[in-house]
């Protein structure tokens, strides 16, 4: 077994992980928590795949800007 496919099966667990956490959550910030992970795990893949670029929008945009307007969003309602 190569690094990348070993790589790739602990990230894909943990993508896995984070989804079911989604869908299980009944506390709607764990909910966001359990997102953030998924997304980062998504990002992982991209590195993996030697998209770098796609990697780090991945992470600013969906895991920094829309986690974070989501629990704003949460905390003022």
């Amino acid at each position: 077994m190569n690094a990348q496919l070993v790589g790739f099966a602990i990230l894909a667990s943990l993508i896995i992980g984070g989804s079911m956490g989604v869908v299980t959550s009944k506390n709607v910030a764990h909910a966001a928590l359990y997102l953030l992970l998924s997304l980062l795990g998504v990002a992982g893949i991209f590195i993996l795949l030697l998209a770098e670029f796609l990697a780090l929008v991945q992470v600013l945009i969906y895991g920094g800007a829309v986690i974070i307007v989501l629990l704003f969003a949460l905390m003022l309602t």
